[in-house]
């Protein structure tokens, strides 16, 4: 079985299967002890009936495999431990151990996963932090300028580079360029505002001069 392709229901699945083994794993011992008592002559206790001894044997198992994995990744610390390592310390099949992370130990806060296979112990403070982090603010874009400031500056500026070009001229993809815009944005702006400006005349194609 392909581990790493099994499903969360398949993992639900899973774990009930095994909790169930691990109930009836305790029944029968429970029922071994009885019969032993009989053939020995001691007296059998009428303990609670099959449904509290199932709810009983289901709380310690998984009460003591839930104990024993914390405490393992509570010693591995910062450096994590994996599946196969906390298996071989337990003596228990990685499936199991599988199964447990992806159920029961999503529910401890402080177990992080570190990659495939591992796991690390989050302190508290590790924890804070990063919900700091993940709670914290986006800042907001700066405010966008009045379309009258852009084109004021917009003029400003290409009226000075036509300014420093003289009779010489400037042509429009210098000015783009320059500036940092689109050529169709310039052409715009001296066949509307640029016209305005009589100190700026056409020296040819795409090409304006200073002629104040």
């Amino acid at each position: 079985m392909n581990l790493t392709q099994i499903s969360s229901t398949d993992l639900k699945r899973i774990t009930r299967l095994l909790e169930q083994k691990e109930t009836l794993l305790a029944e029968v011992a429970e029922i071994d002890g009885e019969l032993t008592k009989f053939e020995t002559g001691e007296p059998v206790s009428r303990g609670p009936g099959k449904r509290g001894q199932q709810a009983r044997a289901k709380r310690a198992g998984r009460g003591a495999l839930k104990a024993a994995i914390i405490e393992l990744v509570q010693r591995a610390g910062r450096a994590g431990i994996t599946v196969k390592d906390v298996a071989a310390s337990l003596g228990v099949k990685p499936g199991n151990i599988y199964v447990w992370f992806n159920a029961t130990g999503k529910k401890v806060k402080e177990i992080r996963k570190a990659g495939p296979g591992k796991y690390v112990w989050a302190s508290s403070s590790t924890i804070a932090q990063s919900k700091g982090v993940a709670k914290a603010k986006p800042e907001k874009p700066p405010a966008r300028q009045p379309q009258a400031k852009k084109e004021g500056k917009l003029k400003d500026m290409v009226i000075g580079l036509v300014r420093n070009s003289g009779r010489s001229g400037i042509s429009v993809q210098e000015i783009a360029g320059t500036l940092g815009i689109n050529t169709h944005r310039v052409f715009s702006w001296f066949h509307s505002t640029g016209k305005k400006v009589k100190a700026i005349k056409k020296a040819g194609r795409a090409k304006y001069a200073w002629v104040g």
